[in-house]
């Protein structure tokens, strides 16, 4: 057991001392002697700031303050002792600070330098700078012991600045390294994206999808699209463009490869469940006609005759539907898509059939063809609007019945 009078004579002898201090009657004292004791004081408060933080970094390593129900040391000090939050949280951060840096406790033990010194490198070597700390803690205490507090300061904030563009420049290449883009057909033939692109790949997407996908006007057509699916629209619209400019052609037809029965394409009725019976989307898996049929609105197509499912019979030569002076035809009489309220441009745009060349056997003309984005296309096919030309010429569009 501790004796209580041993643990207490060293806060008398400093009461003593402080009572002493105060009652000094100083009014005639000369300059000089009123600077030396100032500067005796402050160097004694100095050190004894050392011993508060080095009493309060034991007594926090032990939780201490939970055995009055505190939930944290900064919450204990600021109920229990007369100090503000502030100083509470200086005190608990420089106090662990020095528990874990034994380099820098010792240089403020024996007053190599002061606890001001100690709380400005306290305050810069937070956990996420603690590894490159570690890195330069001899080289950054050589200069506390040199150095006044105020030029000190500014030279570890340089420090801090320096580290983090470095842990900026690591967390970058983590981040880059980190980058994917993952692409999975689902059961049902939809696709899925997930994706983590770094920051400037990231920006850089945002900006661009952001552009590509502004809101819907009001009283569009089919109802406002929520932020998620513009930019779903918005990302298939910048596939299209980009194919379109790889190709060197302008606008240019949907090709990707389909596998269907012909029976299957142009009748209404379903057809008997069978191997043979497809209507497949190559990569993708199966899909409704009525999506094929609005693929096919404006494609290129050519034969595959089979026999069963291994022997090609004939393979024929890929014929474009709509050729590229009826796209410019098109392009220059609808200026775009032609669906009531929508305004987007032409290079967005399908060439739908109005009456369809493969159920309807309707002619790839002019007369024929209207204009539709992406969106507008999906709903007259498969949403099942009904989209045509008035006797006067323009076009009308219809909502399916309830």
């Amino acid at each position: 057991m501790f004796d209580t009078v041993t643990l207490d004579e060293p806060m008398l002898q400093l009461r003593s001392g402080i009572d002493g201090l105060s009652a000094e009657d100083r009014d005639h004292w000369s300059s000089a002697a009123l600077t030396e004791r100032l500067t005796d004081a402050v160097e004694l408060r100095d050190r004894l700031d050392a011993e508060v933080l080095r009493l309060t970094g034991e007594w926090d390593r032990r939780r201490a303050w939970e055995a009055d129900g505190a939930l944290s040391a900064i919450s204990w000090m600021t109920h229990r002792l007369p100090v503000s939050r502030t100083r509470a949280q200086d005190d608990v951060r420089t106090a662990r600070f020095l528990e874990r840096h034994d380099r820098v406790a010792k240089s403020v033990s024996v007053n190599d330098f002061s606890v001001d010194h100690a709380r400005v490198l306290a305050r810069v070597a937070n956990d996420r700078r603690q590894h490159l700390f570690d890195d330069h803690v001899d080289a950054l205490v050589d200069a506390a012991e040199v150095m006044p507090v105020g030029d000190f300061s500014k030279v570890v904030r340089r420090w801090g600045q320096l580290a983090d563009d470095q842990l900026a420049s690591a967390d970058f290449m983590e981040q880059h390294n980190n980058r994917h883009l993952m692409i999975s057909p689902t059961f049902q033939g939809a696709v899925h994206v997930d994706s983590l692109l770094d920051p400037e790949g990231g920006a850089l997407f945002t900006q661009a999808i952001d552009i590509m996908s502004p809101p819907d006007p009001v009283g569009l057509p089919g109802g406002p699209r929520t932020a998620a699916q513009r930019r779903a629209d918005a990302l298939v619209e910048m596939s299209r463009i980009i194919l379109q400019g790889a190709k060197g052609t302008g606008v240019s037809p949907t090709n990707l490869n389909a596998i269907v029965d012909v029976d299957k394409l142009s009748g209404d009725k379903p057809v008997p469940l069978a191997a043979d019976a497809r209507c497949d989307l190559d990569w993708s898996g199966p899909i409704g006609r009525e999506t094929l049929r609005r693929m096919l609105c404006d494609c290129a197509v050519s034969r595959v005759v089979m026999r069963g499912r291994s022997e090609i019979l004939d393979l024929g030569r890929k014929t474009r539907l709509v050729t590229s002076v009826q796209r410019r035809a098109l392009a220059l009489r609808d200026q775009g898509c032609v669906f009531p309220g929508c305004d987007r441009p032409e290079s967005w745009c399908d060439a739908h059939h109005l009456r369809h060349w493969v159920r309807d056997n309707g002619p790839t003309d002019l007369d024929n063809l209207a204009l539709l984005c992406r969106r507008h296309h999906v709903l007259v096919h498969e949403g099942g609007w009904s989209f045509a030309r008035s006797p006067d010429g323009a076009f009308e569009a219809r909502p399916p019945d309830p």
